[in-house]
Formats: structure tokens, C-alpha cells, sequence
């Protein structure tokens, strides 16, 4: 029988060579270009899914609100939207919309009272627990083309989901039309 020794490389034999080195970091750098960026576009989109549940709740408050009452309304007491949590987004109404239903008796507004409380920036209007917490630029003043009227609205989210200065914008109508007015990415 031989006598095999397990350790019959040289010293000078072990371990890599520069070159096997740098090609390894050479692939680790091309991967990296390719993922990074793929990977801050999902985590953009994954943002834009809160925009998209905050309008889809507001469209269902105020559509509850009008089988009941006959018309939209544009403050959050009375149509029962309350969105939770750190929002990326503010989320509402650019104006004040109409004038309560003559025959309202809930929460909120009183009848014949007008709605004050239209977005998530305004105080007490995240009282059932949500908080603003924009990245970036902010999120700005939602457009004043987010009204209500009795027949017909326009809710809004609008944010900056990636830290730069552009703010992604999205819309809800009565006809749950939910747009990516101004993208972010």
C-alpha cells in the first residue's frame, strides 16, 4: 500500500490566484448593477400598493355613505375612512366638498353642516391612529381638483415614495377609476 499524503500541494499552491480573485468581484459587480436597481423599483412599487388600499377605502366609505345618505361627502367623520398607521402618503380631498345631507344624524358633521376635514394633513384627522411620515420632498398639497360634489369625486394620494423631488400621484373617482396620475419612478 502507498502512503498518500493529503497535503502534497506546495505552499505556493494554495488558495487563489489575483486573477480568480478580481473575476470573481467582477461578476459580484455586474449582479450587483443589475439588482439594485431592479430591487429599488419593487420596493417603489411595493410603496405604491398603500396609495392603492387607501383609495380603494375611501371609495368604499363613500359609496356606504351614499346608499345611505344619497350623496358623497368629503369629510372622514361622517363617511367612516380612517386610514392606520405611517402614511407615505397623504391621502383625501383637495377642498371641502358639500353641504351634509339635510337628514344626517351620525358621527361628524352635523346636518346642513359643511366638511372641514379633508385630508390626512389636517389635524384630527387621522384619529383613529395614522400618522404622515413622508420620505423626500414631502408629499404637498393635494390638487384642488380632488372634490366632492353630490354625484361625483375625486379622492387623491400623493407622495414621495423614493426620496428624490418628484411626488407620485394617485386618483379615485365614484366609478373606482383608481389612475396613476404623476408617477415617481
Amino acid at each position: 500500500m502507498k502512503n498518500v499524503s493529503f497535503n502534497s500541494k506546495r505552499s505556493s499552491e494554495l488558495g487563489f490566484s489575483l486573477i480568480e480573485l478580481m473575476i470573481v468581484v467582477a461578476i459580484i459587480g455586474i449582479i450587483a448593477t443589475v439588482a439594485i436597481p431592479n430591487f429599488t423599483r419593487y420596493q417603489v412599487k411595493a410603496r405604491q400598493s398603500e396609495a392603492k388600499t387607501n383609495l380603494a377605502g375611501l371609495f368604499n366609505s363613500q359609496r356606504a355613505y351614499r346608499e345611505e345618505w344619497g350623496s358623497y361627502f368629503a369629510d372622514w367623520r361622517n363617511i367612516g375612512f380612517c386610514p392606520s398607521g405611517n402614511l407615505r402618503y397623504r391621502v383625501g380631498f383637495g377642498a371641502v366638498g358639500v353641504t351634509n345631507d339635510a337628514a344626517y344624524s351620525g358621527a361628524g358633521v352635523a346636518a346642513l353642516g359643511t366638511a372641514v376635514q379633508v385630508s390626512s394633513d389636517i389635524a384630527g384627522a387621522c384619529a383613529c391612529g395614522c400618522a404622515e411620515a413622508p420620505m423626500g420632498s414631502g408629499m404637498g398639497a393635494l390638487a384642488a381638483t380632488s372634490t366632492v360634489t353630490l354625484n361625483t369625486f375625486i379622492g387623491e394620494a400623493r407622495g414621495d415614495i423614493d426620496g428624490d423631488t418628484d411626488v407620485d400621484v394617485w386618483t379615485v373617482n365614484e366609478n373606482k377609476n383608481i389612475v396613476n396620475a404623476t408617477t415617481d419612478l
